[in-house]
């Protein structure tokens, strides 16, 4: 596709310029037509109109990954966002989900323990201290695993929508 169109440009007598990984016109040596160096892009000089993908960004924090360009880590530990991206050079430090997180955690966590729990206690499998000696453990281990994810969503989501707090 991306060869078919340079050609239809070259054809038009424009020249198509490569795109990076983040999707920035890019050449090898940084330097643009006339020679002279090249501004590079940053998350501080973003164009004001640039268009973010929401659920690109969001599948990329998924993964631990800069919602903007995909490849530096977002997390420095478990919750401990970076300030600022490696690659890109985008400042996480500014964008805060706070309770956000933990509501989605505890949310999803609820919804697929509420089930597993009337279940156990309407059928009486165990006496209730096992069934709580079972149920929290899990339920602690659900929310530290979610926990991060949700986070991340939240970040990717207030990042692409440009939500950032006041």
């Amino acid at each position: 596709d991306t060869l078919m169109i340079s050609a239809l440009w070259n054809l038009l007598g424009r020249k198509v310029q490569p795109l990076g990984r983040c999707g920035h016109p890019t050449l090898g040596d940084d330097r643009s037509q006339s020679g002279t160096p090249r501004k590079r892009h940053t998350a501080n000089q973003m164009i004001q109109g640039e268009n973010r993908k929401l659920w690109l960004s969001i599948r990329r924090s998924l993964r631990g990954r800069c919602p903007n360009c995909g490849d530096a880590r977002l997390f420095r530990a478990y919750l401990k966002q970076v300030d600022n991206c490696a690659d890109c050079g985008e400042a996480w430090s500014e964008i805060r989900s706070d309770d956000a997180a933990p509501w989605l955690t505890i949310l999803i966590v609820g919804h697929l323990m509420a089930p597993v729990m009337i279940h156990m206690i309407k059928h009486q499998y165990f006496e209730p201290w096992v069934s709580a000696a079972i149920l929290i453990p899990i339920i602690v281990g659900l929310s530290l695993l979610i926990l991060p994810f949700a986070k991340a969503t939240f970040m990717a989501a207030i990042w692409a929508l440009r939500a950032n707090s006041s």
